[in-house]
């Protein structure tokens, strides 16, 4: 299957899907920041929070976090995706 017709089918599988999400990313990832950011721009991000409702759906870059190296940030990702799970929709 080529590139373009993958990243088609997964932002037709991320707009179709109404549960909110939560993007991790670290910094120095192998994955562009830019491509995070459209995923989660797709779930509703992007929107100016002082304005209106934020998205149910959350993004964190985490500095100078690889790919690998995420990990070993368990003591900042867990509480992130904790305080995620117990948030009232």
């Amino acid at each position: 299957m080529p590139a373009r017709e993958f990243l088609e089918r997964m932002v037709a599988k991320r707009q179709s899907t109404t549960a909110p999400m939560f993007f991790i990313h670290g910094d120095a990832d192998g994955i562009r920041l830019q491509h995070v950011a459209e995923m989660f721009r797709l779930k509703g991000g992007e929107i100016h929070g002082d304005l209106r409702p934020r998205s149910a759906s959350r993004l964190a870059i985490l500095p100078n976090t690889t790919h690998v190296t995420l990990m070993q940030r368990i003591s900042i990702i867990v509480p992130m995706v904790n305080g995620f799970l117990d948030a009232k929709p």
